[in-house]
């Protein structure tokens, strides 16, 4: 089970000077605390005009600033108010692609209605037509995400012409998609649309493992029918929080504010009666404390022992997060802090070390249920190019008239900036700055290869691993890399893309490769991982490069390793990602993944599109966001540039027949970074540490929840990691 922490920004009146600065900047410093400490998620609501009960109307502004004061833990919008009267869906796709953007793919997207008489009112909502709206708006603003170009929309809350949404999110095909429910039936919505579902309700733990199973019930269901583009099967719960040693001070510390939380909120969304700037909720719910009944959702306050209890129970129901309301009332930050502190240094490791191993059992048992309800969403067609309206300048006939010269007009308030009047590109070739698909011979083969960056910049070699496309490697992905100063190289290894296919030499017999292994015998290969790392070494020659950082993923981490073993003066630095060495001791691929190396790929374009998804379903690993439109995309362009099963077949026999190189690698000078996935079900995590162990002074980056390969979230952490060590 993850945790989370939740802010409405509550301000009891009185106001004086500076409260609503302190209050956000304490905010701040409680999220930057919370990611050191490991808590999983912050959650900020959307609210406007509610006095006392939340001063948070502009969350995005909030959880960009947490962006550049944190590092991992997820950002949460809980939620957006999505109906258009608030926000235009296109205002929203915007935000959420910005905010994933600056946090590096870190954004979980919830949205919602709004309830209160003060926010209905304040935008002219109607309240009875508020969840049609919602509905329309967020499967609208999804497809702006997704769709290139968006091809506009009729609706009967908005409308809008043919364009193409900028920019576009890091995680693809968008941020998860949660929904806020304060009811059993919007639970059982959320579901239904394949959302996470954000209960913002307070709910006790014998109530919880019900809902939590009729939740899951429904996302197994045909009734599941996603409204976004994935699916996100998550149950979030919200309960109050204060942890100290004892248990009445705890109380002392956390209870009144929650409490005030509950009444403020009963004040405006169901008995309150409120004016404006003058009505002081604080003041009434003083009166009022005495004759508050106990309310639920106090499991998050007590000591330690009590609050495991109360979570492990919460964890047994199936709760998935549990989000603590810890800035509620008067409750002070230096409390807060200490609060959080005390958990993740007491209570929060026993949950972390349960949490991979059940959210991997937990993906394996509903993924063919996501891929059914998939299946099921009706998609909005792409237009063709030719059915792409174009947009035409405004003001072009004014410009000509205001210039000079009759070939550029003036764009400024002086004549700083001339703009042509005529595209110049009507008149001229434009030539790429990068060389794509090019083709270099290189040790007796030929390698297609791509590039990515400034030729004068340091180069960066990266080798992909066993039947994988150099196009593994995703441009944004080299581009980012490019962008930190490299010259980014990416190519196809022998025998498979468009590089040189080896029929030749004939197609091994995997399966009893794979036993002979097994029984302890020595495998013959039609060529050795060796003579792969003389083509890459060959690659370097025909570019005219004399050393370059090495990055190696899989068995490309393998032939790496073998550059820096035997051409140690070609390798600047080296990086292995998800590699090991080839110890035949170190534990074996897990039966999933076993599966995927074993079962041959179809034949048809379609069939191996599906096959390869499947495949990355079973690699990615439970820590990170599925990219099923991503992996969609990138089978069909390996389809399309060519398969070669045979040679891949060749390759993993190369695998297959190569010798342990940990004692070899106890040679290698080149400062030497290891990045592996805690989750990786095809070569263990156990032979990272290996490697890092067997390399003197290496460093090893074990990535918590990754598997056997590079989800767009990871990227940001793992580009980071390598641009370092690569200087």
């Amino acid at each position: 089970m993850q945790f989370g922490i939740f802010y409405e920004h509550q301000l009891p009146r009185p106001w004086a000077e500076g409260a609503e600065l302190k209050l956000f900047q304490e905010a701040l410093d409680q999220v930057e605390l919370a990611d050191r400490l490991g808590i999983d998620f912050a959650w900020e609501v959307e609210h406007h005009f509610l006095e006392e009960y939340s001063h948070s109307s502009a969350p995005e502004v909030f959880l960009a600033a947490c962006s550049q004061r944190t590092r991992r833990i997820r950002l949460g919008h809980g939620i957006v108010l999505t109906p258009p009267s608030y926000n235009h869906p296109a205002r929203v796709a915007e935000r959420i692609a910005t905010l994933d953007l600056v946090s590096r793919g870190r954004v979980e997207w919830g949205t919602g209605q709004g309830a209160s008489a003060a926010e209905l009112g304040g935008f002219g909502i109607n309240p009875d037509e508020r969840h049609a709206m919602w509905l329309e708006a967020t499967a609208e603003a999804a497809n702006m995400l997704v769709m290139d170009p968006y091809p506009g929309y009729q609706g009967k809350y908005f409308s809008m012409p043919c364009r193409n949404l900028v920019p576009k999110p890091v995680q693809k095909p968008h941020p998860p998609l949660w929904v806020a429910c304060s009811r059993r039936d919007t639970i059982h919505q959320a579901a239904r649309h394949g959302m996470g579902a954000l209960t913002f309700a307070f709910i006790d733990q014998s109530e919880a493992a019900k809902r939590v199973k009729e939740y899951y019930d429904i996302i197994k269901s045909d009734e599941c029918v996603p409204i976004g583009h994935t699916v996100n099967a998550n149950v979030a719960m919200v309960a109050g929080f204060s942890c100290h040693a004892d248990a009445e001070e705890a109380r002392r510390r956390g209870l009144d504010g929650f409490r005030f939380f509950g009444y403020a909120l009963g004040h405006h969304y169901i008995f309150g009666e409120h004016i404006p700037g003058r009505t002081s909720i604080w003041a009434n719910y003083e009166q009022a404390r005495d004759l508050l009944p106990v309310s639920p959702g106090t499991g998050g306050i007590g000591t330690p022992d009590e609050i495991a209890g109360n979570m492990r129970r919460f964890e047994e129901a199936g709760v998935d997060q549990v989000v603590f309301l810890q800035q509620g009332g008067r409750n002070e930050h230096a409390h807060i802090c200490a609060s959080l502190e005390l958990f993740a240094a007491s209570v929060m490791p026993a949950f972390k070390a349960r949490h991979a191993e059940r959210e991997a059992r937990k993906q394996a048992e509903l993924a063919p249920y996501i891929e059914r309800a998939l299946a099921r969403k009706r998609r909005r067609p792409a237009l063709r190019d030719n059915e792409i309206p174009s947009i035409r300048a405004i003001g072009g006939q004014q410009a000509a008239q205001e210039s000079a010269g009759g070939k550029s007009a003036n764009f400024g308030r002086g004549s700083e900036m001339q703009v042509p009047l005529e595209d110049p590109l009507k008149r001229a070739r434009v030539l790429g700055p990068r060389d794509t698909g090019s083709m270099a011979k290189a040790n007796g083969i030929e390698l297609c290869y791509d590039t990515f960056g400034n030729r004068d910049a340091a180069p960066l070699l990266l080798i992909m691993g066993l039947a994988a496309q150099m196009i593994e490697w995703d441009e944004e992905f080299c581009e980012e890399l490019a962008s930190r100063g490299y010259f980014v190289v990416r190519f196809d290894n022998r025998d498979v893309g468009l590089s040189t296919k080896l029929p030749q030499l004939g197609t091994p017999n995997v399966q009893a490769l794979f036993a002979q292994r097994l029984l302890g015998g020595t495998v013959a290969a039609p060529y050795t991982l060796a003579d792969m790392a003389a083509d890459a070494v060959g690659l370097l020659d025909a570019l005219g490069i004399e050393r370059a950082h090495i990055v190696g993923l899989s068995m490309g981490g393998a032939i790496a390793q073998l550059m820096a073993i035997h051409r140690a003066a070609r390798v600047r630095t080296l990086t292995s990602i998800m590699s090991s060495t080839g110890d035949p001791s170190l534990p074996p691929p897990k039966p999933e993944a076993l599966s995927v190396l074993l079962t041959p790929a179809p034949a048809d374009r379609e069939g191996y599109v599906q096959y390869y998804a499947r495949n990355m379903r079973a690699l990615r690993g439970p820590g990170f966001p599925l990219d099923e439109a991503r992996d969609l995309d990138r089978a069909a362009r390996y389809f399309d540039r060519g398969l070669n099963p045979p040679g891949a077949a060749r390759q993993l026999s190369a695998i297959l027949a190569a010798e342990n190189r940990t004692e070899a690698l106890k040679a290698v000078r080149a400062p030497t970074l290891v990045i592996h996935g805690s989750a990786d079900p095809l070569v263990s995590v156990e032979g990272g540490k290996a490697t890092a162990d067997a390399v003197p002074g290496a460093k090893l980056l074990v990535i918590d929840g990754m598997g056997h390969a590079l989800p767009i979230a990871c990227w940001p952490q793992v580009i980071d990691a390598i641009a370092a060590h690569a200087r």
